[in-house]
């Protein structure tokens, strides 16, 4: 993460690299799907914001190749130390105050970065500030205001689509993050002087004890410390979603995960 009230900031080491592994293998395919619709080619040069594991800054300087360049930065670098590349450079940074190169790269890349900030409109312009003209800030991101249940007969839909609802709810008003970030990337991008900017959004469905499922669970699990002071959702509500996240015969809709690209002008 680059700052803000990251909500898993404290987490242990163990808890976190899982949770972490668990969400790139979920979402790096699509992000890379994304990075190579931009026309991403060797020797280019790249700068990941919030690099958390390390997946995609790994396969970026695979990409790019020995005449390319990839910095990947975060405040907690804990998970980024083994960067054997030759053209992968880490830096412990605060996208906030860092010092980043102006009109350098040819993407700037964050994901699951603005919904933690309480600036993310300077954090865009920021990002468009380091491309160099014709060159791509890409920034992925979520949206809480699609979890339901699949079947609004089951049993347990009410109860799961409120719990989902309390917990977007609880999200806002503790300051943990902006849970509606990745409906808004657009307008962010526009508002920063991109052009060209496009913004998709993708829902994934998952069933109880699948590895969505579970990763929903890890995500879950790892707010409620920042959300129980809200008092808008208990333990009793996490242990009974957990239940449903378990059983193979609930099947759900999850968080919204979306996109946004634009160029800098020339």
């Amino acid at each position: 993460m680059t700052g803000g009230n990251y909500f898993a900031a404290n987490d242990g080491f163990a808890a976190e690299r899982e949770r972490l592994t668990r969400q790139a293998s979920q979402l790096d395919p699509l992000s890379i799907r994304r990075i190579e619709g931009l026309g991403i080619a060797e020797g280019w040069n790249c700068l990941e914001i919030g690099a958390g594991a390390g997946t995609m800054a790994h396969w970026l300087a695979k990409r790019v190749g020995t005449q390319g360049r990839v910095a990947a930065t975060d405040m907690n670098i804990r998970f980024l130390d083994n960067a054997d590349a030759a053209n992968l450079t880490i830096r412990q940074q605060n996208i906030l105050t860092a010092e980043l190169e102006q009109a350098w790269y040819n993407l700037v890349y964050a994901r699951l970065v603005l919904s933690h900030l309480n600036s993310d409109q300077k954090v865009v312009k920021r990002m468009a500030d380091a491309v160099r003209p014709g060159g791509w800030p890409l920034i992925e991101d979520y949206d809480w205001g699609f979890p339901r249940a699949a079947d609004p007969e089951h049993l347990s839909a009410q109860f799961f689509n409120g719990v989902w609802r309390a917990a977007e709810k609880a999200a806002r008003k503790s300051g943990t993050l902006d849970p509606n970030t990745g409906g808004r990337l657009r307008e962010l991008l526009v508002s920063a002087g991109l052009v060209n900017v496009e913004h998709e959004g993708v829902v994934r469905s998952g069933r109880g004890g699948d590895t969505y499922a579970r990763l929903s669970l890890l995500q879950m699990e790892a707010m409620m410390p920042s959300l129980k002071p809200t008092g808008l959702i208990t333990d009793q509500d996490l242990v009974r979603a957990k239940a449903l996240l378990e059983d193979p015969s609930f099947f759900f809709l999850g968080v919204g995960r979306f996109a946004a690209w634009g160029r800098r002008p020339a």
